[in-house]
Formats: structure tokens, sequence, C-alpha cells
């Protein structure tokens, strides 16, 4: 769990300063070294992936959820890229663990915890989805 964790940390930060205004480096950001990283990291989380779309974990709805998220940080959409399947499996895991109240949880333990990143994964990916009972279920 603790390797996910970190793999997805690390994946995200290296993501979530895109396309903010900072000042240009003296150095490049991303060197193949980092690119080498990333894809590493990446290829990591599709490997523990279940087939149901979970990635085990402590609180396997939140560290699907960040896994989800990093996935979309490298470009790829539910649609297209090379993690479109990771990404179609974690968010049919992610669905599953809606109650009829729309709280997202899967099995008691992670609360709030896995229900804020679960729905931030829907928010990001909302608009990506093409099928209409994707669209529907993520509502």
């Amino acid at each position: 769990m603790r390797w996910t964790a970190t793999a997805v940390l690390l994946l995200l930060s290296l993501r979530m300063t895109h396309g903010q205004e900072k000042p240009k480096p003296t150095a490049p950001e991303m060197t193949p070294a980092t690119q080498t990283a990333i894809r590493k990291g990446l290829g990591f989380l599709a490997k523990r992936q279940t087939r149901s779309g979970q990635i085990p974990g402590t609180v396997s709805l939140a560290t699907t959820s960040m896994a989800c998220l990093a996935f979309l940080a490298s470009g790829s959409t539910p649609v297209s890229g090379p993690h479109a399947e990771n990404i179609r499996r974690a968010l049919t895991f992610i669905r599953r663990c809606s109650s009829k109240s729309g709280f997202l949880q899967d099995d008691g333990s992670s609360g709030m915890y896995g229900h804020g990143y679960a729905t931030l994964v829907l928010a990001e990916s909302f608009g990506m989805l093409r099928d209409p009972d994707e669209i529907e279920e993520s509502r």
C-alpha cells in the first residue's frame, strides 16, 4: 500500500502544476529519467489493478481514485490513450461504491476520505465520457 500511495502521489505532483504560470527552469523538468519514472509508476499501478477495477489498499476506494487521477494526468482518457481501459475499470469500481444516497464508500473503512477522492475523479472524467449509460451512472 505504501508503494502504491507513494507512486500515485508522485505522479499527481508531477502533473498538478501543468498549465500554471511559472518561471522558466534552468534545466528541463521532464527529463528522460522523469519520463521513465512516470511510465514505470503508471505501469506499476496498472499491474496492481484487479479485473473489477479496484486497486487494493488500506482504503481501496481512495487508492483506486488517486491512481485513476494519475492515469488521467498522464493524458489518457476513458476513451483513448494507453491507460483508457484502466480508467474505465476504475470508474466502474467507483460507481459500484455508490449508495442510494450518493455517498461513495467501499468496504466501510474509507468514509469521507474515499468519497472525496472518488468525487474528484468522477468530476474530472465526467466530460470525457461518451456512453450515455456511463454518463447517467456518474451523475
